[in-house]
């Protein structure tokens, strides 16, 4: 952890794999683990906006919280990147730095890749079907992910275990989620319709789909893919504008 913490930016250059850099930094490095090479995933958190960073002090760090929900998805027999160590670093409250360790997982496929390529539809079912039993154990068990998108969700080979990541937003309640709770989160699934209806079915069975349930988070998907949409397009034309501020004097 100390050989991490106090030189990142020299291990950042001896990644074998980026997996992303802005805002949240994080890659896979072999590491030194007792008297064996291991292989690590490092997320170094950034900040999307200056406001949560000014917060912090109000909240736990998103490596601290990333840490207690892959503890808490372990005790519940959920898979995850085994979690390796956590740490933060702050001044007068205010989060200067975190970062979350794993052992890496190797190479993976997201379960988006599984549902948007050339699979057999009976795989993509028991997919479907998987992830389904697998989030309702999760909010059952209390937590409320908060970025629960299919891309989230990985696997080491087909007939394996999901692995969640991407768990710094998620809230551990101590109770099973309400309603509203559970459609915030299953709404972050960029299901295709029909895969949805089947997912929901799953979810609930043996117990029937309690009434308007699925009205209510097709609506919600559908409010949240066209916020992204928006969100997408006005940050492509600001960019664009502040492009040509900074170079205009070249035309």
């Amino acid at each position: 952890l100390t050989l991490i913490t106090e030189e990142e930016p020299s291990w950042f250059k001896r990644a074998i794999r980026i997996y992303n850099q802005k805002p949240n930094r994080v890659y896979e490095v072999p590491f030194p683990y007792g008297n064996e090479m291991i292989y690590i995933v490092v997320k170094t958190f950034g900040w999307r906006e200056r406001f949560h960073y000014w917060i912090s002090p109000l909240m736990s760090s998103k490596a601290f919280n990333s840490l207690k929900t892959a503890l808490i998805l372990q005790y519940m027999g959920l898979g995850t990147p085994e979690p390796l160590a956590a740490f933060e670093r702050r001044e007068k409250l205010l989060v200067k730095e975190n970062i979350y360790i794993t052992r890496s997982l190797g190479e993976t496929i997201s379960l988006r890749e599984v549902l948007r390529k050339n699979y057999d539809e009976a795989l993509k079912e028991a997919q479907v079907k998987k992830a389904a039993k697998y989030v309702k154990t999760m909010h059952e068990g209390g937590i409320f992910h908060k970025d629960l998108t299919l891309a989230n969700f990985l696997l080491k080979d087909l007939d394996g275990e999901f692995y969640l990541v991407d768990l710094n937003r998620s809230r551990y309640k101590g109770r099973s989620l309400y309603t509203y709770e559970r459609i915030e989160d299953i709404s972050k699934m960029d299901f295709e319709y029909d895969e949805f209806l089947l997912f929901v079915e799953h979810y609930f069975k043996p117990k029937p789909i309690p009434k308007y349930f699925k009205e209510i988070a097709t609506l919600r998907m559908k409010i949240k893919r066209g916020t992204r949409n928006i969100r997408i397009e006005v940050t492509k034309r600001l960019r664009e504008s502040l492009k040509g501020l900074r170079f205009g004097h070249e035309n």
